[in-house]
């Protein structure tokens, strides 16, 4: 089944970054938009060279690539979008979903989202701050910190801007990625909206996008986060191609370990970040829980290599 939607791969902390989302590309084309792991603005609005590095041109070339901002600062906002902008990006997304207690209590992420009326104060300096030349406004929210009542409320700021797209992932803050999405809510909030709504939360198969589709016929966006990265080929599958076979699953491991081997030659740190991917991603893979188990504890890159070649090539 074919279902006629745009497709964007979320951001995932640590995984998403530039050697995953070239490898996705290449062996599972046709998302229509990646998303980078949020970049915390800094007092200095100076981008660290790691996020700096993930935003290159060169580093992303023929990506449709929205860079996500975690900040509660208007002006610190509007230099970051400036600097992106220079850059040659056209649309910047800001995070006020990532529920995490070290963000929130900082007021930023899904923190901002205690005061709707100092969210309200941010996002009118932001949009007034605004010039010709500034990309476009995105957002990526949730419904709330934990009472359904906040939707509402929340829906009411939103509709104030003009929000280039706002992605609604329905769980509370406090919920953080556990229980079931209160898709009634997301309704609520998707039909109020006066900007265009892609929802986000728990999209694992075509299943799942084809029970939304028949709840919100009018839904022509979808952004997936984890379901992509276990499933690689999801969103060729909700397109109307086939399921990756083996060899395009190993052909998609091969690159993103060797486009993460030529940005971080530290074998110890390479390691532990390949471990983060195949985390979520080893289970399409491994086979069986055991192999993947063996190479999760691994302690060394050798003992690292020697457990992935064992999934690779059943030795």
């Amino acid at each position: 089944m074919m279902f006629f939607m745009k497709y964007y791969m979320a951001p995932l902390e640590g995984i998403t970054t530039f050697p995953l989302r070239n490898a996705h590309r290449l062996v599972f084309p046709g998302t229509d938009k990646y998303y980078t792991p949020f970049i915390s603005t800094t007092d200095d609005f100076v981008l660290k060279k790691r996020d700096l590095r993930d935003l290159l041109p060169e580093n992303n070339r023929g990506a449709a690539l929205v860079p996500q901002l975690l900040t509660n600062s208007p002006s610190a906002m509007l230099r970051t979008a400036a600097k992106l902008a220079a850059l040659g990006y056209h649309e910047i997304n800001l995070n006020l979903g990532c529920p995490y207690g070290t963000v929130v209590a900082k007021k930023r992420g899904a923190g901002m989202l205690r005061d709707p009326g100092e969210l309200d104060r941010f996002l009118e300096a932001v949009f007034r701050g605004l010039g010709p030349a500034s990309p476009q406004i995105s957002v990526k929210t949730r419904i709330g910190i934990s009472d359904p009542s906040e939707a509402e409320t929340l829906i009411r700021v939103f509709n104030r801007y003009p929000i280039s797209e706002l992605t609604i992932h329905p769980r509370f803050q406090k919920e953080l990625y556990r229980g079931t999405p209160h898709l009634e809510l997301f309704g609520n909030m998707f039909r109020e909206s006066r900007n265009p709504v892609c929802y986000n939360g728990d999209v694992e198969c075509p299943a799942d996008v084809q029970k939304l589709t028949a709840d919100f016929p009018a839904l022509d966006a979808v952004m997936i986060g984890r379901g992509l990265i276990r499933r690689p080929s999801l969103v060729r599958e909700l397109q109307g191609g086939p399921p990756a076979s083996r060899e395009e699953l190993l052909r998609y491991y091969r690159e993103v370990e060797a486009a993460t081997a030529a940005v971080m030659p530290d074998e110890n740190a390479r390691m532990h970040r390949m471990k983060e991917f195949m985390e979520y991603f080893g289970p399409s893979l491994a086979g069986s829980d055991h192999r993947l188990a063996e190479l999760l504890k691994a302690p060394s890159w050798s003992r690292y290599k020697g457990a992935m070649e064992a999934i690779l090539y059943g030795s």
